[in-house]
């Protein structure tokens, strides 16, 4: 230990010290131990397509892959880019450098940033103002406690024709498993996969044969890398980067409870709905039922006292409502016309209707919006959706999103039980939660888009995606 250097531990001597071997000034901060200013050149005048490789250093069988990027890919967007493409999860802290060396400059991240680092904000810093020549590459790291590093490498610049999105061309091999001890517990593991996983010769990684199987994603193996499924999901995860702050911050926390998988899926709705919009004879149509219910109501209708509307007022609504003939029957009882009585429940749980002393009344939004379509639907799809559970909730979001996406009667509450259950939604049992016990749950939200025509055999409303993609945008 004799070539290191003395150092002072009293904090005035220290930072004499350090002033002396070219750190900080006496009084100021430790410069040697500050992040350097990046020093960009200008941003190309005509945006590029670059074709860059991505390769993980330091293996023994080379793990890359070949990406598509617009040249104004900012490095917060390249970091979103490279987590899809290889596989990671975005588990863990990251960081761009701007030279191969430990002691480079390094652009700060907003977790940097919150922890007042000074630098270059990665997000200030455009990918064609670091690689403009093939050949050139910057470093990107990735969990620091494995040490994750890669090179991205410029291979072609061509022009950029339209907008076109981040894409995966190519590859070889599967990333590693998260969390398995850098590129040593890697090669490990690799080996122990391609020699069959035998029970017998566990890596030392891991305490049990049980704890490596439950450990590792399912059905990996090195030696598997799907283009087209890494393709398919940079798009989601592309969709999801530009659009996800548009949505509403509910509708954001919902969609980050799935998987990257299902997030994918959920991503090309976001993108789909984002295409959409509400003519004003689309929110005629769209808010007329709200209309018809307010002007049945009128001043106010006495309620049973089971709390539903009274035989004279259920046919009028059925009447007014156009409810399917075969749902309604012959019924004169609110709770035996489900569309009806759907319907009417979520007119009051957004506001525009309340029960008091036995009667059903338009509360003062709902006098205030019934002539006014516009002011109606915002006033609606601002309370989207309904229920004060966090289940309700979720089922809602997820509803809306797959409505937004164009997913039809035929598979809506297929597509939402799914991702309630790849968000973790389990019953009393622990069991994975129901089919049935969603779809009722789904009604309210179809309920809301459609008024008592939702449970219609009729073809659904062509404008039924851009309302259910209003109501999960903020703006």
């Amino acid at each position: 230990m004799s070539h290191l250097t003395s150092v002072p531990s009293d904090p005035n001597e220290l930072r004499a010290w350090l002033a002396e071997h070219g750190g900080a000034r006496p009084g100021a901060r430790f410069e040697a131990f500050r992040n350097s200013e990046i020093e960009l050149p200008p941003a190309p005048e005509e945006t590029r397509l670059l074709t860059v490789e991505v390769t993980l250093r330091d293996t023994d069988l080379r793990v890359w892959r070949r990406l598509l990027v617009p040249g104004e890919a900012t490095l917060d967007q390249v970091h979103d880019i490279v987590q899809v493409a290889m596989g990671w999860t975005n588990s863990h802290l990251h960081r761009f450098y701007a030279g191969e060396g430990d002691d480079a400059a390094h652009f700060v991240t907003a977790e940097d940033l919150d922890e007042g680092e000074d630098g270059t904000p990665e997000r200030e810093a455009r990918l064609d103002q670091l690689l403009r020549a093939v050949g050139d590459t910057i470093r990107y790291d990735y969990d620091f406690g494995d040490g994750w590093e890669h090179q991205l490498r410029l291979v072609e610049v061509e022009a950029l024709e339209g907008d076109v999105r981040a894409r995966c061309i190519a590859g070889q091999l599967a990333c590693p498993p998260e969390d398995v001890g850098g590129t040593h517990g890697y090669e490990q593991v690799a080996a122990w996969v391609r020699a069959g996983s035998p029970p017998d010769a566990v890596p030392p990684s891991f305490g049990s044969y049980e704890h490596a199987i439950d450990w590792l994603p399912l059905g990996w193996h090195p030696d598997e890398f799907d283009v087209e499924e890494t393709d398919q999901l940079m798009r989601g995860a592309v969709a999801r980067g530009r659009l996800v702050e548009r949505l509403r911050p509910a509708a954001a926390g919902a969609l980050l409870r799935v998987s990257p998988a299902a997030a994918a899926r959920v991503s090309e709705w976001i993108a789909a709905g984002a295409e959409t919009s509400l003519s004003v004879s689309d929110l005629e149509e769209l808010t007329a039922p709200y209309r018809r219910l307010l002007e049945v109501i009128d001043g106010g209708v006495e309620l049973t006292a089971s709390g539903y509307v009274r035989p004279p007022v259920v046919k009028a609504l059925v009447e007014a409502l156009e409810v399917d003939p075969i749902l309604a029957g012959k019924s004169s009882s609110e709770n035996r016309v489900r569309p009806l009585h759907t319907f009417r429940k979520v007119v009051q749980a957004v506001g525009l209707v309340h029960s008091q002393y036995k009667l059903l009344m338009p509360t003062t939004a709902g006098i205030q919006f019934r002539g006014d379509s516009q002011g109606l639907w915002n006033h609606v799809r601002t309370r989207l959706p309904i229920g004060r559970t966090e289940l309700k909730k979720d089922v809602g979001w997820y509803s809306l999103l797959a409505l937004a996406g164009g997913v039809g009667s035929d598979g809506v509450f297929d597509a939402v039980h799914e991702l309630c259950v790849d968000a973790g939604w389990e019953d009393d049992r622990g069991e994975p939660i129901a089919r049935y016990a969603v779809i009722e749950l789904v009604w309210p939200m179809m309920a809301a888009l459609m008024g008592a025509r939702w449970s219609s055999l009729r073809e659904w409303p062509a404008w039924v995606p851009a309302a259910a993609a209003s109501a999960i945008f903020a703006d």
